[in-house]
Order: structure tokens, then C-alpha cells, then sequence
């Protein structure tokens, strides 16, 4: 399994609500052609302006799938899309669960 976490830092709130809007939107349906991967969108309570994403992929062909998927469908978005402020990708090695 591969875990990537996404963060994104838009300068204005209305930004960060329009692509998130956009993102749940498109993804709601993109997820579906990608099996076994899961996403998960985390809004901060302290940081009001960053959209953050937690993918969780069966493996490395399907990581490199979804982020062609999404280069693909962000040009779709009317409004700008700021770079990548914190990227985190790697394989799990140990899962504990209660």
C-alpha cells in the first residue's frame, strides 16, 4: 500500500472553497475508475485557507494513474490551482489498528 498526503495553500478563502468544491465534485465520480484507492479530504481547524488530501493506493501503478487523472481534470478548473505546499508519498511498513 502507498500513502500520499497533499496540501495545498491558496492565498484567499474563496479559492480554497471554489477547488475544493471542484475536486469533491470531479472526484466523486474519477474515484470510481481507479479500484481499490481511497481519498480522503481533511480541512485543518486552524489553517482556514490549505485543501488537504490523503490517497491511499494498492500500489504504484495506481498512485502514477490517479495523479495522471488528476494533471488531466485540474486543467478543467476555471480559477488557479497554487502549487503544492507540503507532498508526502511513501509505503507503509507497519499498520497497527485496535
Amino acid at each position: 500500500m502507498v500513502i500520499q498526503f497533499v496540501t495545498r495553500t491558496f492565498e484567499k478563502k474563496c479559492e480554497l472553497v471554489a477547488f475544493e468544491k471542484f475536486f469533491l465534485k470531479s472526484w466523486k465520480n474519477l474515484i470510481k475508475k481507479v479500484p481499490n484507492c481511497k481519498l480522503k479530504i481533511l480541512r485543518e481547524n486552524n489553517s482556514s485557507f490549505t485543501f488537504n488530501a490523503l490517497w491511499e493506493f494498492p500500489n504504484n501503478d495506481c498512485q502514477i494513474r490517479v495523479m495522471d487523472l488528476i494533471k488531466i481534470n485540474n486543467k478543467n478548473f476555471d480559477g488557479i490551482i497554487t502549487n503544492k505546499t507540503r507532498n508526502f508519498s511513501g509505503k507503509i511498513i507497519k499498520e497497527y489498528l485496535s
